[in-house]
């Protein structure tokens, strides 16, 4: 017996492809698809066969600003859609966030926070590296650590 639903990967592709061809992905009237590099022959060549295969269609493009909120609140959709939906795979607490998430307070990017330090107290440096170092993605999925409790059910924590 064949099944003929669909994973849920798959719809929320379908889903996410749906929603940024209605809101997002338009062709201008010289038929340059939104979001090609105009200037590049090779940006437009893919972005217009991207286009055809999800058939977007000519339209007016919006604001930079409107677009990006608007991406960015389709892209988390899809993320908690599909990586969360698959939560057995990946166990543990999952936050899907796109807040300003500053990541230089997770473990991993600490050195982040010392790098914009030197930056300040240093004009030379600043003037090397940059007047802002700390990162601030627009999507940031974060694992909250499990208690020891949790990895070790088993293990006696008494000396």
């Amino acid at each position: 017996m064949t099944k003929s639903t669909s994973s849920l990967i798959s719809c929320a592709r379908e889903s996410l492809h749906v929603e940024l061809k209605n809101s997002l992905l338009k062709m201008d009237s010289a038929g340059i698809p939104s979001i090609a590099d105009k200037a590049s022959k090779t940006s437009v060549a893919f972005a217009s066969s991207l286009f055809k295969k999800l058939g977007v269609t000519a339209g007016t493009r919006q604001n930079a600003q409107t677009s990006r909120t608007q991406f960015e609140a389709a892209i988390e959709t899809y993320l908690r859609r599909s990586f969360l939906g698959i939560s057995s795979l990946r166990p543990g607490t999952w936050n899907i966030t796109r807040k300003d998430t500053r990541i230089d307070n997770s473990q991993q990017f600490l050195h982040l926070s010392d790098i914009q330090t030197a930056i300040k107290e240093d004009v030379s440096l600043a003037a090397s590296i940059g007047q802002d170092y700390l990162i601030r993605p627009d999507i940031v999925i974060l694992r909250r650590p499990e208690h020891d409790d949790v990895i070790n059910p088993l293990s006696s924590h008494s000396s």
